[in-house]
């Protein structure tokens, strides 16, 4: 049975050179959904410190919005990713699970260390355990409980870390079983379709969790090139499609019911298969000059967007408690709101491109001696 799910250990071979062919276009991709994300944090994190600001105001409602999609848009590429992977012939489940374990953990049991000395330290910024010892607290972090059980989290990114983790130890043992000759499509819709089958019927609260199938969906679709797009008019439309998805999906959120809970989700899937496709296609099309600044800018993020991604909440927080300690009132403008989300999304990629060096790389350089040690047999 085991040799028939791959799972031997003697073909792993964990580190995979920074040579490999990557998409651009989806880096940029995860450089967006990555911002959008950070531009929520600040909107709530700022919000009380605005004094009424309407413009401000305003912009926390597009910016709660805009970070629920870029969201969506990461737990999609995870999807993505691990179809992409599937596709491989000398495909390894232990080689894959290995490999984004290490990807997750590393850095983010350091984040949690160092974010819990700092609690320590500082413990008028501690969060309300719920009655729970420290040490379970912790442990329940360092597992990634929240999201998937009734856990606080730590970091703010914990569930969403929580979800793709799941995902990634579960959907590629189904596709396993499922086998390769029979085609991964079918699985995938299957997979969905179940996914929001039971959140309707149980009322779950983790739909989010069907935007991983959906990512299997979609790379399946651009592997067959069944996605493609041949022409700017192509593209154009899709653009379009996307937009009017998005549209639509903001005038749902105030409806009530389990029929807007799905129509919301598909108007969501919609608008991030919509991004992805045009950033998969975008620079074969268009010829995007990746080096005009603000592209620039978006691929560094999205290279670094896993780094970014755990730390610019706790940047954000201290950013905006250093500017209110040092200056009340100094969000009471949209301008210098504004300008100072700027400054605190050059911090934020500074402290990931650190964390990038010292964490992230060394895990790189784990996962590559890992690959050398004797596994028996």
């Amino acid at each position: 049975m085991f040799r028939c799910m791959n799972l031997s250990l003697k073909s792993v071979t964990l580190y995979e050179p920074e040579s490999a062919r990557r998409w651009e276009g989806l880096d940029l991709l995860r450089g967006v959904a990555a911002c959008m994300v950070f531009v929520f944090h600040y909107a709530g994190m700022t919000s009380p410190y605005t004094g009424g600001n309407f413009a401000w105001e305003s912009f926390e409602a597009l910016a709660l919005k805009l970070g629920s999609v870029g969201t969506n848009v990461l737990l999609m590429l995870s999807g993505f990713l691990i179809s992409k992977s599937l596709s491989r012939p000398t495909f390894s489940y232990w080689e894959f699970l290995i490999r984004r374990s290490l990807r997750i953990f590393v850095p983010y049991t350091a984040i949690v260390g160092l974010t819990g000395v700092f609690l320590m330290v500082f413990p008028v910024f501690a969060k309300d355990h719920a009655g729970q010892s420290l040490a379970a607290y912790y442990l329940q972090q360092l597992l990634l409980w929240p999201g998937l059980f009734p856990s606080r989290p730590l970091l703010t990114v914990s569930w969403t870390l929580s979800y793709i983790f799941a995902g990634y130890c579960i959907i590629p043992l189904v596709a396993i079983l499922w086998g390769r000759a029979a085609g991964y499509l079918k699985l995938w819709v299957l997979v969905l379709s179940l996914c929001l089958v039971l959140n309707v019927l149980t009322g779950c609260p983790m739909i989010r969790v069907c935007y991983i199938p959906a990512g299997c969906i979609l790379a399946e679709l651009v592997m067959r090139d069944q996605a493609a797009l041949t022409s700017r008019w192509s593209l154009l439309r899709t653009l379009v499609l996307g937009l009017a998805f998005l549209s639509l999906r903001f005038a749902l959120e105030s409806e009530p019911g389990e029929v807007r809970r799905v129509l919301y989700f598909f108007c969501g899937l919609g608008t991030v298969s919509s991004l992805a496709i045009l950033s998969i296609y975008w620079s074969q099309i268009v010829r995007v000059n990746f080096q005009i600044l603000p592209l620039r800018v978006l691929n560094f993020i999205g290279r670094r967007g896993y780094s970014f991604y755990l730390l610019h909440g706790a940047v954000t927080k201290l950013f905006v408690l250093v500017c209110v300690a040092t200056a009340p009132g100094v969000f009471a403008h949209w301008f210098t709101s504004a300008s100072l989300l700027l400054i605190c999304l050059v911090v934020s990629s500074v402290v990931a491109e650190i964390s990038f060096q010292l964490l992230e790389c060394q895990r790189l350089n784990l996962a590559s001696g890992l690959s050398e040690l004797p596994v028996g047999k």
